[in-house]
């Protein structure tokens, strides 16, 4: 359960579960704040609830993409088209934003430079490619 209080700046809330980081953040309205701890803890209650942030500060999406290429890309039929594919994704500077800070944002930016380069089809298979590897970024765009 959240613990949520009355600060100054707004209201604070307080999320502690056994087993996970706590998570704190100050909202304007105790609304807005309710609404938040409910769904952070429906996160955490479906098991949703990524790994420790610090992992996650650690990690990046170049790092998941060259295990996806170790472990999973060899065993398909298609290997050598998406090893390609997943390379050229190294490449670009998405490789290096760590998990924590991974949002539609920088995935929507290399879309879009991609489709200036090359046919929107590519792009199309390049995204999917993130879709159903690494990390699942459809819902986020």
């Amino acid at each position: 359960m959240a613990t949520i209080s009355k600060r100054a700046s707004g209201w604070f809330v307080q999320i502690r579960r056994k087993g996970y980081e706590p998570e704190y953040k100050t909202l304007p309205t105790k609304d807005a704040a309710v609404r938040w701890a409910r769904e952070r803890e429906s996160i955490i209650d479906r098991g949703d609830q990524p790994v420790s942030r610090r992992d996650m500060k650690g990690t990046t999406l170049g790092d998941l993409v060259c295990r996806y290429m170790k472990e999973v890309t060899p065993k398909k039929q298609s290997a050598e088209t998406e090893r390609l594919r997943l390379s050229k994704m190294l490449k670009a500077p998405l490789g290096t934003i760590s998990l924590a800070n991974l949002s539609a944002a920088p995935v929507a930016a290399y879309r879009d430079a991609r489709a200036r380069e090359v046919k929107l089809g590519t792009v199309a298979r390049e995204m999917s490619l993130l879709g159903s590897g690494p990390i699942d970024v459809r819902g986020s765009i």
